[in-house]
């Protein structure tokens, strides 16, 4: 084979090892939102201005759909 080859067949395994473990640690609603909507929807931890309690502002909601979040 040639270098080419070599490290376009490297950078297709480390593709799908990253893949297998971000599929290992997506929470199951940011997985559906990936897969059904390509990767657009609210993220897992909104925003640290939310005021309805989103992760990133110190709540537990995930998914936030607030004006702020999403």
């Amino acid at each position: 084979m040639d270098t080419l080859t070599d490290t376009a067949n490297q950078i297709a395994a480390a593709t799908a090892e990253l893949k297998a473990d971000n599929d290992k640690a997506e929470c199951q609603e940011c997985k559906y939102i990936r897969e059904k909507y390509h990767g657009f929807g609210p993220s897992h931890d909104g925003s640290r201005g939310c005021e309805s309690g989103s992760i990133a502002s110190g709540g537990n909601n995930a998914h936030c759909t607030c004006d702020t979040c999403f």
